[in-house]
């Protein structure tokens, strides 16, 4: 269930002094007798109360957890799509890019509970570009890998040539041999490029394509502009305009 903060749109106001027979906006309740202005949109005192606890209470780490873990879901899955999609196609489709951003703008937004502001705003950019930057990584790894087909198979046939006391000693000890030792800091190493490199794809081949990164521009634009800080501004209790009685008849109408 969402809360009273995105449940409630606050860029069209109401119209102010609202006459008798109004309603509130969040519960669509009339309005009896006082109600509350929540940036020009008509609350009543029960509304009110709801969406000030809204933005007030809860607990920040939750919600940074959960927009995190939302946000992340979703990034997961749009960077699954554009990869999917070079992988049928062969091309890059960059507008899919936007669908990320709006996405995960929307699933970062929901985490905070509609709180935004610029810690939110940056997890949503950098899981947008992230998302975008994971889709290159495979190719980067197939190519460093392709690279380093020689020096890996150059090493496992010195490592084969071990002498048989050197063998004996690392199979009775625990300690990773001095090849394997090599084999775990190679993989460490290659994974650190293949992150660097996929992280810095984007902005490479935007060199070659600056229309394919304004694209991504855009769609990162759109995971910021979907978490700004809501900033509501109360007014009230107001009392309600007196209804107006009807013009009496003009003898002309008898």
């Amino acid at each position: 269930m969402e809360s009273p903060a995105q449940e409630l749109q606050f860029e069209k106001a109401e119209l102010s002094s609202p006459a008798a027979g109004a309603a509130c906006t969040g519960c669509s309740a009339p309005i009896a007798d006082s109600y509350f202005e929540a940036n020009g949109t008509v609350l009543c005192p029960a509304c009110k109360l709801k969406l000030e606890q809204a933005f007030t209470g809860g607990s920040k780490a939750a919600r940074a957890l959960k927009a995190l873990l939302l946000g992340t879901g979703a990034a997961a899955v749009g960077a699954g799509l554009w990869y999917l999609v070079r992988a049928l196609t062969g091309y890059e489709i960059g507008l899919i890019s936007i669908a990320i951003g709006i996405g995960v703008g929307l699933a970062v937004r929901k985490g905070s509970e509609g709180r935004g502001g610029w810690f939110y705003q940056a997890m949503a950019v950098f899981l947008t570009y992230s998302a975008v930057a994971f889709t290159y990584i495979p190719e980067v790894a197939r190519e460093l890998n392709r690279r380093s087909e020689a020096e890996i198979a150059a090493e496992g046939t010195a490592a084969g040539e071990a002498t048989t006391a050197e063998a004996s000693l690392a199979a009775g000890s625990r300690e990773p041999t001095p090849s394997g030792a090599r084999a775990v800091i190679r993989g460490v190493v290659f994974a650190v490029v293949a992150v660097v490199i996929g992280y810095a794809a984007p902005i490479l081949s935007g060199i070659d394509s600056p229309m394919g990164l304004l694209i991504i521009a855009f769609g990162l634009y759109e995971a910021w502009r979907h978490n700004k800080r809501q900033v509501i501004k109360f007014v009230g209790p107001l009392k309600l305009a007196p209804a107006q009685a009807p013009a009496p008849a003009s003898p002309a109408d008898a």
